[in-house]
């Protein structure tokens, strides 16, 4: 049966083999990240983690299975007349803190969710937007926790601002936007757990932002605004931060925006085994991607990972399953005209 997909266009081909080289890195990378969990558990007080709370977090006998089947089998749409080849399906584990697969499938649906908003809602495009990356200020000798709680102090005062604005209260210079969506990235270098938040926010058309070109000792050019320095002195005695208007007439310009606050929370390549675990132990179940204002409501959050976009032509339907080192195709079903039950 894998001899049909010899027929299939180039791209077609070069979808699906791109798609499964990601599942098997995904998977070769949770395979060593496991390893390092059974170590981790043995050395428990080294981390300052008791029992109790890995077990609350990774105790479920599902747990492992689970991150080892993401990817067992993956099921694309081949729109025959467009030529396009979409991931509809596959058992995806939705851990995408540990799994990088679903992280990159997430940051994608939710790409994908936003951008239909911005086509559906004329006042949503109509709005003044920015991208803003706000670093927290860290010593070597901070832990993780100490970093963490700072960047959620200053996401909490910027969210406060807001609900302030509504209830008709005295605001400051967040106040006077309307909303947007945040993230929350780590990772660890030399000098320390980095810790920093990723914004999209949109003010109402022709409000006025002063954005200043600046150049530090190092020569390094970052583009910051005066009220946003004074809000970072204030709370939280820094005033690291680079912000940019975006161009939504420019494709690139947004995608790349949304790139960096929709992708993984924890940098895979930045933290090592063991700083993923403590990391996961210490973020269970907190929001590290939030929206808010105007964008509440469009669920950016909670985006499925199955279905793609749908063309209302005839498809076919490739399953394909893992076995060893690689995927073989299993079935194609030929459907016709649109199918809604994705």
């Amino acid at each position: 049966m894998n001899d049909i997909i010899t027929s299939f266009p180039d791209s077609v081909k070069t979808r699906i083999d791109k798609d499964q080289r990601v599942y098997l890195q995904s998977l070769r990378k949770k395979e060593h990240f496991l390893i390092s969990l059974e170590i981790f558990y043995k050395n428990l007080s080294e981390y300052g983690i008791s029992e109790k709370e890995f077990e609350k977090v990774f105790g479920a006998s599902a747990f492992e299975k689970n991150l080892i089947d993401c990817g067992s089998w993956l099921e694309w749409n081949f729109y025959m007349k467009s030529e396009q080849t979409k991931l509809q399906k596959a058992n995806f584990c939705k851990k995408d803190k540990l799994c990088p697969a679903c992280a990159i499938r997430r940051a994608y649906k939710q790409q994908v969710k936003f951008l239909q908003s911005l086509e559906d809602d004329g006042d949503l495009i109509d709005n003044d937007w920015y991208y803003i990356v706000i670093p927290v200020k860290h010593t070597i000798d901070d832990d993780f926790e100490t970093v963490f709680n700072r960047i959620i102090d200053i996401r909490s005062k910027i969210l406060q601002s807001m609900r302030d604005r509504k209830r008709g209260k005295k605001t400051g210079f967040w106040g006077q936007f309307n909303g947007g969506m945040t993230s929350i990235e780590t990772t660890k270098t030399n000098n320390g757990w980095n810790v920093h938040m990723n914004l999209i926010i949109n003010a109402p058309a022709g409000t006025k932002i002063k954005i200043k070109k600046v150049r530090n000792s190092r020569g390094q050019i970052s583009y910051q605004n005066s009220d946003i320095v004074e809000f970072l002195t204030r709370v939280a005695d820094s005033k690291m931060h680079n912000i940019q208007k975006l161009d939504f007439t420019n494709q690139d310009s947004i995608k790349k925006a949304l790139v960096e606050v929709l992708k993984y929370s924890l940098k895979f390549s930045g933290l090592s085994d063991n700083d993923l675990i403590y990391i996961y132990l210490k973020t269970y179940k907190k929001r590290l991607f939030t929206t808010f204002g105007n964008m509440r409501g469009l669920d950016i959050e909670n985006v499925p990972l199955e279905g793609d976009v749908n063309y209302n032509e005839d498809f076919l339907r490739l399953l394909y399953r893992r076995v060893s080192n690689g995927y073989v195709m299993h079935s194609v079903t030929y459907w016709e005209g649109v199918r809604n039950e994705l």
